[in-house]
């Protein structure tokens, strides 16, 4: 009878230590490092670092109208002092070093560096056939940033303080956009899109980040006199530059494949700790018998 006793307790343990490997070794590890927690788990000791960005006007600080700060940055309370002005070969390793930077950052991280996400929005059947087209959001994040990274550009300050995304819109690629309006295929995106409820979206919050911002308020401006330029001019709501990528000016949701809904419990567990009880029972049931 002994031995029936022994051999269930025997099965059972072999059953924890199988499903759970590293158990005992995060016990006995976990009193002499101070950064493990008590179930093992150690948090990453370099977290990735977050992009460079164009420094901010002296009239707005490290946190915007919504109490924001960059991840890993506290808001500043004091004005900068001027910075000196860059040469061409400067401002060039500056690009590299934010677009290297940009490539760094993780889906996560990411996503929560917005002040708020927008809420997912509908596409035009136009850009339909790119659902799917990446099976996982890392993996969509990684080439978007390579691609940014590949062009040396890297997001503005201002970009993170507001959404994700504008309607169907990666928020990164109309900041982008902005910022190579002077790109003739760029700047007849706009105009093609001003009737977008995304862009629509999109330029009022820009008005918005630009009352303080004197840079922002003169990309606006360069990108009113060029649309204006094209006024008469057809539009074109499936425009998109023939240098860009349709898969990455879409907000993620509308190119990741939908993503498996987590598992509910181990099967095999189950199927263990049943085997436990039908042994227990067939002991008790022995004992029985021979009482």
């Amino acid at each position: 009878m002994r031995n029936w006793v022994n051999a269930a307790v025997v099965l059972v343990m072999s059953a924890f230590l199988v499903l759970n490997p590293g158990s005992a070794d995060a016990k006995s590890a976990g009193s002499s490092s101070s950064g493990r927690s008590s179930n093992g788990y150690s948090r990453p000791v370099s977290p990735a670092p977050a992009p460079q960005q164009a420094a901010p006007s002296s009239s707005s600080s490290g946190s915007s109208a919504r109490g924001y700060a960059l991840p890993g940055q506290a808001p500043s309370t004091t004005t900068a002092a001027p910075r000196p002005a860059q040469s061409g070969s400067d401002a060039a390793l500056s690009r590299q070093a934010s677009g290297s930077a940009l490539k760094n950052y993780s889906a996560q991280q990411e996503r929560a560096a917005y002040a708020k996400s927008a809420p997912p929005a509908p596409v035009t059947p136009a850009f339909s056939g790119y659902s799917g087209r990446y099976t996982s959001y890392d993996s969509w994040y990684s080439s978007r940033s390579s691609w940014y990274g590949g062009m040396g550009w890297g997001p503005p300050v201002y970009a993170y303080r507001s959404y994700s995304s504008f309607g169907m819109w990666d928020a990164l690629f109309l900041w982008f956009m902005l910022d190579s309006v002077s790109n003739a295929s760029h700047a007849a995106w706009f105009y093609n899109h001003q009737q977008d409820p995304g862009y629509t979206d999109w330029r009022r919050e820009a008005d918005r980040l630009s009352a303080d911002n004197a840079d922002l308020r003169q990309k606006l401006n360069d990108l009113d006199a060029r649309t204006q330029a094209m006024n008469g001019q057809p539009r074109d709501p499936n425009y998109m530059p023939p240098d860009t990528k349709p898969e990455l000016a879409l907000a993620s949701e509308h190119v990741v494949a939908p993503q498996p809904a987590p598992s509910s419990g181990h099967p095999v567990l189950y199927f263990v700790l049943g085997m436990a009880v039908v042994v227990g029972g067939l002991m008790l049931f022995r004992r029985s018998r021979l009482a």
